[in-house]
């Protein structure tokens, strides 16, 4: 009766340990998820800010149909998510790069491509 028990507990302690790695690898899923979904959604904002910079004349202190003169405020180019930065600008197109602040763990970043008609978002490794 003692070796039954005692196989019960070491079965029982495997479970256990088995249920524990399992919780910590869906949690680091799921903060990783989370943090993309907050990049993503912050650099769009960005590029909608740019598109008002575009669409303003030059007297209402925009780029009239231009990116060039842009720039990402201090306020808003570190978040609690990440950092931002202009990859490149030119009258016609603006690319953003969103970078996670997770101690470098992950290996993507975001790229957001703003144009006239369109802001198009997509995680680049």
């Amino acid at each position: 009766m003692g070796s039954q028990q005692l196989l019960l507990i070491i079965v029982g302690m495997i479970v256990i340990a088995a249920a524990i790695a399992v919780g910590i690898l869906l949690l680091e899923a799921h903060s990783e998820s989370t943090t993309k979904d907050s990049i993503i959604s912050e650099s769009t904002n960005l590029g909608s800010l740019a598109l008002q910079h575009f669409n303003k004349s030059t007297e209402m202190g925009g780029g009239n149909r231009s990116f060039v003169g842009w720039q990402i405020s201090e306020q808003l180019d570190s978040t609690s998510s990440g950092t931002y930065s202009i990859v490149s600008i030119n009258d016609e197109k603006l690319i953003l790069k969103g970078l996670p602040l997770a101690n470098n763990i992950y290996d993507w970043a975001v790229k957001t491509t703003i144009t006239k008609s369109e802001i198009n978002t997509e995680i680049v490794e």
